[in-house]
C-alpha cells in the first residue's frame, strides 16, 4: 500500500509538472488555465510540507505538531471545494472542446489539469481533518 501511495504522489507531482510544461508551450487563452494550475499546485505544496516533509497526521493527537495539524485544518476546506470547482471547470472546458471538434480533440493541456485535478481529490478528500 506504501508503494502505491508513493506512486500516486509522484503520478500527481508529474502531472503538475506537465501541465506547466504545456501551458507554457501554448499560450492560447491563458485565462482559463491558471486556475486549472492554480488548485493542483497549491494543494500539492500544502499537502507536502504537512504529510510528506513532516510526517504530519489529519488527526490532532497523532500528529508531531500542533501548527502542521492547524496548517492542514485551515487549508482543507479551502481546498476541498475548490478542487470539485476545478474539477467541474476542466470537464467544461474539455466537453467546449470536443464540442468545436477540433481536428485534434481535446487539449493535451486540458486532459493532464483534469488528471491532475483527480489526484488533487484522492489526496486531499481522504484526509479530513480530525480532532
Amino acid at each position: 500500500m506504501i508503494i502505491l501511495n508513493w506512486f500516486l504522489y509522484i503520478a500527481w507531482l508529474s502531472s503538475i509538472v506537465v501541465s506547466f510544461y504545456y501551458w507554457n508551450k501554448d499560450l492560447v487563452l491563458i485565462s482559463y488555465r491558471v486556475p486549472l494550475l492554480l488548485v493542483p499546485t497549491v494543494a500539492i505544496i500544502v499537502f507536502s510540507i504537512v504529510f510528506i516533509f513532516n510526517a504530519g497526521s489529519q488527526t490532532v493527537q497523532f500528529t508531531s505538531s500542533l501548527d502542521l495539524w492547524s496548517l492542514w485544518f485551515d487549508w482543507y476546506f479551502p481546498l476541498f471545494f475548490s478542487s470539485f470547482l476545478n474539477l467541474f471547470v476542466a470537464i467544461v472546458i474539455a466537453a467546449v472542446d470536443l464540442l468545436k471538434k477540433r481536428e485534434r480533440g481535446v487539449s493535451t493541456f486540458n486532459i493532464i489539469a483534469l488528471i491532475a485535478t483527480l489526484f488533487t481529490i484522492y489526496h486531499v478528500i481522504p484526509r479530513m481533518p480530525d480532532a
